[in-house]
């Protein structure tokens, strides 16, 4: 049990468990991502002044003690605890990177590229996105990331949740790959792809609250990952 919701008895600090073997998140578990019940929610502040994290930024302090490695299918993301801390990253490494202008920046988070392998997704040869980033500093921004079909110039249009962009990674380049297997599913045809990235802790309160203040949730404009054609 990662997050304390806001609506709870006790004002104390939460401490969160030793890290465990195995984290599995599931991104569509409207239970975990609750912000009705509170216990989902972006940066608050409780009524006797104390600042509480977001449930993003909990879930990344909790993981970032260990080191895990990923595997990410569709909303599902599966953690397994190596154990040892995080090799540093070389300055050869954060040299070449600091050349890159990246898709987009904000904070201590640079997504420095995205694409996909493939134009042609079966159930032989599911969709991969892959992401890599740079984090510099404290992350202060944790983005999730959802996947926009669309066909019919548009008419049609599919959301798929990845989730949260690597929640685990500290400081350095970081590399995830998403295997997007439900896309298989979907009728035949060619597809346009946009990634979209989104603070959802804030987007998830303010649809629940109903009071966004006209503030935007992405963190960036769409971005498009080109066309894939879908067969049987």
């Amino acid at each position: 049990y990662i997050l304390k919701g806001l609506k709870t008895l006790s004002r104390s600090s939460y401490e969160p468990p030793l890290s465990t073997d195995f984290v599995l998140i599931d991104y569509r578990d409207s239970a975990t991502f609750d912000p009705g019940a509170g216990f989902y929610h972006p940066t608050m502040k409780t009524v006797d002044g104390r600042i509480i994290p977001s449930s993003d930024r909990l879930l990344h302090d909790f993981l970032k003690r260990a080191v895990w490695t990923s595997d990410e299918q569709d909303e599902l993301t599966l953690l397994r605890n190596l154990g040892s801390r995080r090799t540093p990253v070389t300055a050869e490494q954060s040299s070449s990177a600091d050349g890159e202008s990246g898709v987009f920046s904000i904070g201590a988070t640079r997504l420095l590229s995205i694409g996909t392998t493939g134009e042609v997704v079966s159930r032989s040869r599911p969709l991969e996105v892959q992401l890599r980033w740079k984090f510099q500093g404290e992350r202060d921004v944790f983005p999730w990331m959802l996947l926009r079909l669309s066909r019919d110039e548009k008419v049609k249009v599919t959301l798929l949740v990845k989730g949260l962009c690597a929640p685990e990674a500290t400081e350095g380049i970081y590399t995830e790959n998403w295997r997007v297997v439900a896309a298989e599913r979907l009728p035949p045809g060619d597809y346009s792809l946009e990634a979209l990235f989104v603070d959802n802790s804030k987007r998830a309160w303010f649809e629940t609250t109903g009071d966004s203040g006209g503030e935007s949730n992405l963190l960036s404009a769409p971005v498009s990952l080109g066309h894939i054609k879908v067969e049987q």
